[in-house]
């Protein structure tokens, strides 16, 4: 990135979301406030949200690829929009787990040399087993392709130790 007035490296984040829906919770809400204090860096965000979803313009950079398929949220547009523009980011931080707007980044991200980031939102808590049988079925069908995101991440990054230990068990 370039260097900023302070002499610090501005970087250029890519944070993707599958939406930034207020009503989705938490993941949201974290991303607006990630984009809305950047820091010595410049933030955009790619979600799977309509372009004309009313909660788009937290930040000056949104690009709204959806909507996508289903609750996984599969679109084409996601990886063509990434292999003509994630080379300009310096990192991507994935938010979320279990939907296509992990896959497609994280195989990107690896092909083209740019690190990614992964932050489950506490979404590797192992109560989520026990609270729904069929999601937890759903969720190890899935499991081959999270856990491949996960090894292969730069990081995967937690809220505090809890989370962590949590999401490792």
């Amino acid at each position: 990135g370039a260097i900023s007035e302070t002499g610090f490296c501005l970087m250029r984040l890519l944070h993707v979301i599958h939406t930034l829906n207020p009503a989705s919770g938490g993941t949201a809400e974290a991303v607006r406030n990630f984009v809305s204090h950047p820091g010595e860096s410049t933030q955009a965000v790619l979600t799977l949200d309509h372009s004309s979803a009313p909660w788009r313009s937290c930040a000056s950079e949104v690009y709204c690829l959806g909507p996508g398929k289903g609750r996984y949220g599969y679109t084409r547009a996601l990886p063509l929009w990434l292999a003509r523009n994630l080379e300009n980011y310096d990192a991507a931080i994935i938010h979320g787990c279990w939907q296509y707007h992990g896959l497609a980044p994280s195989r990107l991200a690896r092909k083209v040399g740019v690190p990614y980031f992964v932050f489950p939102h506490g979404m590797l808590d192992p109560y989520f087993r026990r609270a729904s049988r069929v999601k937890h079925l759903k969720k190890m069908a899935y499991w081959r392709f999270e856990k491949a995101i996960l090894v292969n991440a730069r990081r995967v990054l937690f809220t505090c130790y809890e989370e962590r230990a949590r999401g490792q068990e």
